[in-house]
């Protein structure tokens, strides 16, 4: 196999794998998405200076998700989204994921080279919730802002689960359905999984284990997660890449070490 900067690997049930780059405890059960890992900011709620010299536990803050699109609808990538001192950039596929925001009515500014936009979203503490308008429309690649309502996308929550503690990890919805990777470090046996729900939170399903929940073929190092028709793909930190078949078996490779996923072009790529 030759070796460039883009390595290529065939695999049986994912055609193509394209590796771009290889690179406390919380009690609250809802889609706290973790800090972004960009190295822009990584903000320290316990720092004394944090949200306006108020300590604020991450357990007190929300979390805002959404996409940004060019004026064709498609995913606009390292599009830097903010609000105050918290910031995290958009991933291949325009998806973003902003952690650690104070609860309130925040303004959301985003900025693609030298054009700004700012949209407004209610954060709720320890939710997540989507942007005023989302998916969040650059027209012309930045020359200007617009968008539209995208009512899929709502507050939910990801720990309807009497046996486990689970805590989101990343999200994909498609066609007014919810996929969350989430992980479960608090219990004796920790794992990752991922659950389904509609966009209200109701109808909530573990499609991630097998023996009827008592095996969890998924690492507790779980992170993003993309929609490959009736299929899924997962990734984690610890280097392994998760094929979900019609949301029932799972099929896991040995890959490099991710947080974020993408499929397209008959290619998964990960970040």
């Amino acid at each position: 196999m030759k070796t460039n900067k883009l390595v290529v690997t065939t695999l049986a049930s994912l055609l193509t794998l394209s590796a771009l780059t290889a690179c406390g405890k919380s009690s609250s059960p809802y889609a706290n998405i973790p800090n972004n890992n960009n190295g822009v900011f990584n903000p320290n709620p316990n720092d004394p200076n944090y949200n306006n010299g108020i300590n604020s536990p991450i357990g007190n803050a929300g979390s805002i998700i959404g996409r940004v699109i060019d004026a064709t609808g498609k995913g606009l990538p390292n599009v830097t989204v903010s609000v105050k001192n918290v910031s995290t950039t958009s991933n291949m596929t325009g998806d973003f994921q902003l952690n650690n925001v104070p609860p309130g009515q925040q303004t959301v500014l985003l900025r693609f080279g030298n054009r700004q936009l700012t949209i407004n979203a209610n954060v709720t503490a320890d939710t997540s919730v989507s942007p005023d308008v989302n998916p969040i429309q650059f027209s012309n690649n930045g020359t200007g802002g617009s968008g539209f309502a995208n009512v899929q996308l709502k507050t939910f929550k990801v720990d309807q689960d009497f046996l486990n503690q689970w805590q989101a990890k990343g999200v994909a919805v498609s066609n007014g359905v919810v996929y969350a990777t989430v992980a479960d470090n608090t219990s004796l046996f920790k794992k990752g999984s991922v659950v389904k729900m509609d966009a209200e939170g109701a109808n909530w399903k573990n499609i991630g284990s097998s023996w009827l929940g008592l095996r969890y073929p998924l690492d507790k190092t779980i992170q993003g997660i993309d929609i490959n028709g009736t299929n899924l793909a997962v990734v984690d930190s610890k280097g392994s890449l998760y094929n979900i078949e019609n949301n029932k078996k799972v099929k896991s490779y040995k890959t490099g070490p991710g947080t974020h996923v993408a499929v397209g072009a008959g290619s998964v790529f990960i970040v």
